[in-house]
């Protein structure tokens, strides 16, 4: 990555850089398949959770996700070790992600039907545990990007790698489902997720590292905290989009539009909305 120093630094990202950091954005995908697509499936057909208790709680963890996103935010902001400032929240996240995922797909269903009292409380307890992971390696996905490039030349290439990282880790579990499905269990048995959130887990923690490779020669002892009201003001004004989104997101869901559909139809309507301004604001897209 170079810099340019002049009256701003411009840091450009190689592009293996640009190629593999989104890959993190992927590792998320993965889970946003794996939780937010099946999880009321199997509340209610392998735990016998009622159905407006299982999908009423999405649309819950979504505001609570909205409450966390700002907060690890802020203590990322503090965070610079000798593991640098990102990396950790990748491994920790992956890590909350993969255990609760685990915890709550595997050993849940072994949970007594006469215990009915303690699947309620596991189902809560272990997706809002994901909710804390989840969150942990997103924030990363959008606080990084200023530091790996803030060259507004690259932006619409680390747009179309982001693109890519993210229909990489759903595309791949929207097609493994199926395969499972037809040689495991169909997708209401406790079988099928039992297979399910370990393949999960594995293609995370491989786009995870991925993304570790793309952003490791980073250095980021050069960074200091800087308290900036403006900064702060549009922060929480992304969060508080973040949540909108959400919460549209998770409606359209309930409605029966599959999840690659909707990220497909997201992303294209993000596309177009975004290239009218990028002539206003100086982006360029240049293939040597």
């Amino acid at each position: 990555m170079s810099q340019e120093n002049s009256n701003t630094t411009v840091n450009r990202a190689k592009m293996y850089q640009l190629a593999l950091f989104p890959m993190n954005n992927g590792a998320t995908n993965v889970y946003y398949v794996l939780i937010l697509s099946y999880i009321a499936t199997f509340g209610n057909n392998v735990l016998s959770i009622a159905t407006l208790f299982a999908t009423s709680m999405i649309t819950v963890m979504r505001v609570f996700d909205a409450i966390t996103d700002p907060i690890i935010g802020a203590v990322m902001d503090r965070t610079n070790g000798r593991f640098g400032k990102f990396r950790p929240f990748m491994v920790i996240g992956n890590i909350i992600m993969a255990v609760s995922a685990i915890a709550l797909y595997v050993f849940t269903p072994y949970i007594p039907k006469n215990m009915q009292w303690l699947r309620y409380v596991m189902f809560v307890f272990l997706y809002a545990v994901w909710v804390i992971g989840y969150t942990f390696q997103t924030s990363v996905t959008r606080s990084a990007q200023s530091v790996l490039t803030n060259d507004p030349k690259q932006r619409p290439l680390f747009t179309i790698f982001n693109t890519i990282g993210s229909m990489a880790g759903m595309g791949l579990m929207q097609v493994l489902a199926p395969i499972l499905r037809s040689n495991v269990g169909d997708y209401d048995t406790a079988r099928f997720y039992a297979f399910f959130a370990p393949v999960g887990i594995v293609v995370s923690i491989v786009l995870t590292i991925l993304a570790m490779i793309g952003i490791a020669c980073i250095s980021f002892s050069s960074l200091k905290l800087e308290l900036n009201p403006l900064g702060d003001l549009i922060a929480l004004s992304c969060a508080i989009v973040w949540a909108l989104y959400s919460l549209c997101v998770d409606k359209a869901t309930n409605m029966g539009i599959k999840t690659l559909d909707l990220t497909i139809k997201t992303f294209l309507y993000a596309t177009f909305l975004t290239v009218p301004l990028m002539g206003i604001y100086g982006y360029e897209i240049k293939f040597n």
